[in-house]
């Protein structure tokens, strides 16, 4: 009966730890993906507002 138990502990330990990776570190990783992406093309649409020589481009 002893062992059973054991294996029970273990499964729930699994489940709260499977749950706090679900709750914390996937929206941590969606967030950091989302903030990177806008960074990118904030970053990019600066260096578009440039000329290769480093001048302001003019319409």
């Amino acid at each position: 009966m002893n062992n059973i138990w054991k294996y029970v502990l273990g499964f729930f330990i699994a489940l709260l730890l499977f749950s706090i990776f679900i709750h914390i570190i996937l929206p941590l990783i969606v967030i950091l993906a989302i903030v990177g992406g806008i960074y990118y093309l904030y970053r990019r649409h600066q260096n578009n507002k440039f000329t290769p020589e480093g001048r302001k481009k003019v319409n």
